[in-house]
């Protein structure tokens, strides 16, 4: 009778072994297609990479008001691709599945977004209330600054004063500051 029982004993650790071999196997298996998911899901996040031109400056032969309507326009489609920008990056950062590295680099391009928002509004009121322009735009990057600002031509007094104004405002370099006339 102790051989039989030897026998069970035997034969219930192989049965135990096999389970649990199993068991590793499927957790295995079933820890491989979550990171394979998981993979998947951080590859199609999207990079957002902001970019922002000024557009073109060219002047025109229009009368005042089609210039203020054109001022309008640039502003609006300005404000709202940026807020499709920061739409973008807030979907990022609130996404569970965001990876570590990603959230950290969109929340640095928001934060840079806001930044130069804020700079760019900033310059504008300063354009408009020291250098008595009605109308003007500002495109801020991290290294360079566009100001467009309504008028025919700019006097070299008018041009200093914008200029220094510019560069206190944003530390930057005169050589990464463009001044445009637009009318």
């Amino acid at each position: 009778m102790s051989q039989k029982t030897n026998s069970r004993a035997t034969h219930a650790r192989a049965l135990v072994l096999l389970v649990l071999l199993a068991l590793l196997v499927a957790s295995g298996y079933a820890n491989y297609r979550m990171s394979e998911a998981n993979t998947r899901t951080a590859s199609t996040l999207p990079v957002v990479r902001i970019v922002s031109d000024a557009p073109s400056a060219t002047p025109s032969s229009t009368p005042s008001g089609a210039a203020e309507q054109t001022f309008a326009d640039i502003a609006a489609q300005r404000d709202a691709q940026r807020a499709q920008e920061l739409a973008m990056l807030e979907d990022i950062i609130a996404d569970p599945a965001s990876d570590a590295s990603i959230l950290t680099q969109a929340q640095a391009q928001k934060l840079s977004l806001l930044e130069r928002t804020e700079r760019e509004n900033t310059l504008e009121t300063l354009l408009r209330s020291a250098c008595g322009f009605a109308q003007s735009i500002v495109y801020a990057t991290g290294s360079s600054v566009t100001v467009i600002v309504e008028s025919a031509e700019l006097t070299d007094a008018q041009l200093t004063q914008m200029l220094d104004l510019t560069v206190s405002e944003t530390g930057l370099a005169p050589e990464n500051i463009k001044i445009l006339p637009r009318k």
